[in-house]
């Protein structure tokens, strides 16, 4: 099964391995849901208690079916968000070997003050939006060797936001990808990374 831009079915390597990757998804967004949830809450102390314990019972239940790191599908399934909880899914509406367009709407559990997005959740963005071009091709993997961001205005939790990353230069292992989130014409950050890829690229 082939890749499908982080928009279609699971796939690549993680589709062979034992399990079920459609659960998986499944539990991801589940857990997703509830990251929102515990952040948009204020429970009673009964609430907060009986929540807990159910957390406590799933996380024992989780731990009969571990795996090691190598076959892990937390960040490496081709679906919107690639199974992890951290980022908000990307929406990808173009994805070339050079440029990456999408849109991503942040949750409460990305909030800071005053319903604003936290700009820790802005800068993991850009991570996210540059790394996913830099690794576009399966067989080429680059990893990030910094990462800079210019934050220029606030962005509220619940607001649609375009990203954009272009590849900028690619000189032997050497890949400088800048990136952008917008709201309409509004730039809420603007970005650089250099990502290096293997040495034999070089």
């Amino acid at each position: 099964m082939g890749r499908e831009n982080g928009v279609g079915d699971v796939v690549g390597d993680v589709a062979d391995e034992p399990g079920d990757v459609a659960a998986y998804a499944e539990l991801s967004d589940a857990l997703r849901s509830l990251q929102d949830a515990v952040a948009a809450s204020a429970p009673g102390q009964d609430l907060a208690a009986s929540v807990s314990q159910a957390l406590h019972a799933a996380a024992r239940e989780l731990r009969t079916a571990p795996v090691e790191p190598g076959g892990r599908w937390f960040g490496r399934l081709e679906i919107p968000g690639r199974g992890q909880t951290m980022c908000p899914p990307l929406r990808i509406g173009e994805l070339t070997d050079a440029v990456l367009t999408a849109t991503v709407t942040f949750s409460p559990f990305h909030g800071g003050f005053g319903g604003g997005v936290h700009g820790g959740a802005i800068a993991l963005l850009m991570n996210e939006v540059m790394g996913a071009l830099a690794n576009v091709t399966p067989s080429i993997v680059r990893l990030a060797a910094y990462i800079h961001v210019n934050y220029r205005s606030g962005a509220q939790v619940g607001t649609e936001l375009d990203a954009r990353a272009e590849v900028r230069e690619l000189t032997g292992r050497k890949q400088t990808i800048v990136a952008s989130l917008r709201i309409g014409d509004r730039v809420v950050a603007e970005g650089e990374g250099l990502f290096l890829g293997p040495a034999h690229a070089a």
